[in-house]
């Protein structure tokens, strides 16, 4: 649970996107999980970027943006969106690469710091890798303020 030195975050991820909120979370991403699998983003060996963007409510409502590391002058696909990260510090926890673990983690990051701690609210990002055995690496890098 360090920031790292150094992280090479994308600059801009394109993808699905969905607003939610802590209460809905749980269908809400599980759905666009499904569309991005559906949208064939998911690829053996590929990073894929959750991006979670557009804080409000101290938190508590945001969108997300599942997706591919994008460029900035790159033609945005119909019914996707980009999201552009800003460069700033990162704090990386890891998660066990399940779905069960990355929830285990985000919670505890809630409960550490319920009222954003340092975090700045901006982008945070899960940086998702399935090997072609079948088993997936997950990690979370949250914005925090230098």
């Amino acid at each position: 649970m360090a920031t790292p030195a150094h992280f090479n975050a994308p600059t801009h991820i394109i993808g699905l996107s969905c607003t939610t909120s802590h209460a809905t979370a749980g269908t809400d991403i599980g759905a666009l999980w499904a569309a991005a699998r559906n949208a064939k983003f998911l690829t053996i060996g590929e990073p894929i970027w959750a991006a979670y963007h557009s804080y409000a409510e101290g938190g508590a409502r945001y969108t997300l943006t599942i997706g591919r590391a994008g460029k900035a002058d790159e033609a945005v696909p119909e019914g996707q969106s980009r999201v552009a990260v800003p460069a700033q510090q990162w704090h990386h926890d890891p998660t066990d690469g399940s779905i069960g673990g990355l929830q285990q983690v985000w919670g505890a990051i809630w409960t550490r710091w319920p009222d954003g701690g340092p975090r700045t609210l901006q982008v945070d990002l899960e940086r998702w890798v399935m090997a072609p055995d079948g088993t997936t690496q997950a990690d979370i890098y949250l914005g925090v303020r230098a």
